[in-house]
């Protein structure tokens, strides 16, 4: 139940707030617009970047297209700016009502520098579990595999025995984000004490959240296919609404966790 809470009250701070959500994600509209730009006067077609990325995929060795190396920085350090400028402002305006401006939210390079740092230390964290489950996980999926279970039972296990801890880590940590955002800082160690029992609830919050996520963007493959243009500002709206619920859910977590705010509020 409490897993479900999260999610709804994570989805609820969005719709409560949408005004405010749009104006902060002004940095996050205008970075894409001006990238698009780029990409036709740099790549050129959008087809052409698609085709390659789909060569890529299905194993086909091919050159970028014209342009892609020059315009590949600018998108990585551009789209992590850009997201580390919206994800803060956005913890601030629901931890700290410090409200958005018209044209977009007030860039505080001392948050969003601490916000990085505390996002790398997460990521780092991270990584190390998963090398450690993964490794754990694909010692003994091969041994049930190779007891007659095939890949089922070695899917099975890696998701227990791997992808479930991880997904668990991730969330009970994700609170050093946001207050690092708002401050005052709090460690890893904190972090972790402060969500101590909400194992299961971040595994429901999880399933949820990836339910939810397969069910807005399933129909972006028929879309795909019969409509083109319509299908990219689909894709547009639904990588909108993913990114401010996935910083939703970890504002979420924080203020409840951390600042034991009440989740009907």
């Amino acid at each position: 139940m409490l897993g479900f809470q999260l999610f709804l009250h994570s989805l609820r701070m969005i719709l409560g707030n949408l005004a405010a959500a749009i104006r902060i994600t002004i940095p996050i509209l205008v970075f894409f617009a001006v990238l698009t730009a780029a990409s036709l006067i740099l790549v050129g077609s959008p087809t052409a970047t698609m085709q390659w990325t789909s060569d890529m995929e299905a194993g086909r060795m091919v050159a970028p297209p014209a342009g892609f190396w020059v315009l590949f920085p600018f998108a990585l350090i551009g789209g992590v700016i850009t997201f580390l400028w919206v994800a803060t402002a956005w913890h601030r305006f629901i931890l700290l009502e410090e409200v958005p401006g018209a044209m977009g939210p007030r860039f505080n390079g001392a948050a969003i520098g601490r916000y990085f740092a505390a996002g790398f230390v997460l990521g780092l964290l991270i990584f190390l579990v998963a090398f450690a489950m993964m490794f754990i996980g694909g010692m003994v999926g091969g041994i049930v595999a190779s007891m007659g279970l095939g890949a089922w039972g070695f899917g099975i296990v890696m998701g227990l025995i791997a992808f479930i801890p991880i997904l668990i880590a991730f969330y009970r940590l994700s609170p050093i984000l946001p207050s690092a955002a708002v401050g005052p800082r709090i460690t890893v160690g904190e972090a972790w004490s402060a969500t101590s029992g909400s194992n299961g609830a971040m595994l429901m919050l999880a399933l949820i959240s990836f339910l939810a996520s397969y069910a807005i963007t399933w129909p972006l493959g028929l879309l795909a296919a019969t409509a083109a243009p319509v299908a990219i500002v689909f894709q547009v709206i639904v990588q909108w609404i993913t990114t401010m619920f996935g910083i939703s859910i970890m504002t979420t977590i924080y203020g409840h966790f951390v600042e034991k705010r009440d989740l009907n509020a």
